[in-house]
């Protein structure tokens, strides 16, 4: 599908400027006309499962001003992110479960 391919291509260049939270892309794969809940998270998940094991992105948290990676396979990060989201009972919001830049792009915010 183009819209999803259009929307890998937003999240690189964006993560290639900043640190993107979850709930942005998130809201990037609804505004591709997605709006069942289970089939947003299968959907989002799944790009970033592509991203991540490209090595595109990394995945980790900001804590103190620094990005801490999470030093985990694609697949046990997906993993945590779904448990992380399924225990929240709804989509993640701003700042909640993870965020993602370029490898390469890590460091102080």
């Amino acid at each position: 599908m183009d819209n999803l391919r259009n929307v890998k291509l937003e999240i690189i260049v964006e993560c290639r400027e900043d640190y993107v939270g979850l709930w942005s892309i998130i809201r990037r794969v609804r505004n591709v006309g997605i709006s069942s809940d289970s089939i947003v998270m299968e959907t989002t998940l799944q790009l970033l499962l592509q991203l991540l094991s490209c090595e595109k992105l990394v995945a980790g948290q900001i804590h103190s001003e620094n990005f801490e990676i999470w030093k985990s396979s694609p697949q046990e990060i997906i993993s945590r992110i779904k448990d992380e989201w399924i225990a929240l009972g709804r989509s993640p919001n701003i700042g909640e479960i993870a965020w993602f830049t370029c490898k390469g792009n890590t460091g102080l915010i």
